[in-house]
């Protein structure tokens, strides 16, 4: 999961579903058609051109590390 910021400075949990975008692109990331309206856009407003940054959210998902010392997670 990755905490993606919008340009408005809302911030969202998405999946990383893909890798990419393309580096001919100069884009740094691609936001997936399923996510505009959790960013509160649509096809006819995304703001193509505008800043956005992203995080690795940790959730309680994620596997523990394995610790070798008690052989357990």
């Amino acid at each position: 999961m990755h905490e993606v910021t919008g340009p408005s400075g809302q911030k969202v949990l998405l999946p990383q579903i893909d890798v990419g975008p393309a580096e001919w692109t100069g884009r740094g990331i691609d936001i997936s058609k399923a996510a505009l309206g959790k960013l509160g856009y649509t096809e006819k407003n995304f703001p193509t051109d505008a800043f956005f940054t992203h995080r690795r959210a940790e959730t309680k998902a994620d596997p523990k590390p394995f610790d070798p010392e008690t052989m357990a997670p």
